[in-house]
């Protein structure tokens, strides 16, 4: 009966299919680099251009990358990267008037940070989701017509019962 089946949600349908991909890509990754570990175990030819010259490390002439690792001193999202927050541990220093400032915005709710999702999760406007208030019309009209069906079944029982007793 289709009233009772559920309808497929798109958003995990969706989430699905990324997650089948991020598969597919991970597999890819690791196909590549077992391939340049097979590459840098195989001998490297030598050049008969120069003789007796050895085969170079790859990335000999270029400068060391960076390490990923995070800097303190360049975080450009942290307000406070300076020493003037930390005591002589290393350790944050109370902050009076931060703490207060936050116990005042307790109570109210902050703002969004991606307004424009809040804005579509409002309308319905991701792409395969009806909108809200459709649902509500649809919750609402399934509602009446289960009372109505009640009432009439309550109604054929006592109608019934009335008619067969003597």
């Amino acid at each position: 009966m289709a009233l009772f089946r559920r309808k497929p949600d798109p958003i995990r349908e969706r989430e699905e299919r990324l997650r089948s991909q991020l598969a597919a890509v991970e597999a890819q990754i690791q196909k590549l680099n077992a391939e340049v570990a097979q590459a840098a175990t195989e001998p490297r030819l030598r050049s008969t251009a120069q003789p007796h010259a050895g085969p170079t490390p790859p990335g000999a002439g270029q400068p060391p990358l960076p390490s990923p690792g995070p800097s303190r001193s360049g975080n450009p999202f942290n307000r406070r990267t300076g020493q003037a927050h930390l005591n002589e541990r290393g350790v944050a220093k109370y902050d009076l008037l931060g703490n207060l400032r936050r116990w005042w915005r307790g109570g109210r709710a902050g703002r969004s940070r991606n307004p424009q999702l809040v804005t579509y999760l409002a309308a319905g406007g991701i792409q395969g989701l009806p909108a809200l208030r459709h649902e509500k019309r649809v919750a609402r009209n399934r509602f009446l017509l289960l009372c109505a069906v009640t009432l009439v079944l309550l109604w054929g029982a006592f109608y019934y019962w009335m008619h067969n007793q003597p």
